[in-house]
């Protein structure tokens, strides 16, 4: 529906004055919000904060049986110097950690998201406000 069109369909309403109620009961029991308050209640919220963040952020992914080739390495590295902010990427990340033994071993971890940043001066991308070291990126494709 368009701006004429909607004009059309209240234009017996639509340039009214706002109803004023003088010391009546419906202005004692419908007292006139503060504008902060009203303000508050179109103020956008997230009932479930981090929800989003948590769905589509982490994914654990089983550790791929072989490492990267270095044809492969390079693939990824001409992918990710063709990225822009704005476009949205699945990557496939490795996160190192200590087994139980003090061994060096890696978790790998999914996200998909747009592109926040990308330094690769600094050595890393950003993706859902989680900065990804470059080394670490297993696999990377255009979502």
């Amino acid at each position: 529906m368009d701006v004429e069109e909607t004009r059309r369909k209240y234009k017996d309403i639509i340039d009214k004055e706002r109803p004023v109620h003088d010391n009546d009961q419906f202005s004692a029991d419908h007292p006139k919000m503060d504008l902060m308050e009203r303000a508050k209640i179109f103020a956008p919220f997230s009932a479930l904060r981090g929800l989003n963040k948590s769905l589509s952020a982490r994914i654990k992914v089983p550790a791929p049986t072989n490492d990267l080739t270095p044809e492969r390495e390079e693939e990824i590295n001409q992918l990710l110097y063709s990225l822009n902010p704005g476009d949205v990427v699945t990557i496939i990340y490795r996160l190192p950690y200590l087994d139980e033994n003090g061994k060096g071993c890696f978790n790998y971890e999914q996200i998909t998201g747009a592109v926040g940043k990308i330094k690769k001066e600094e050595g890393y991308i950003l993706i859902i406000n989680e900065r990804i070291p470059l080394n670490s990126i297993y696999d990377i494709k255009l979502a």
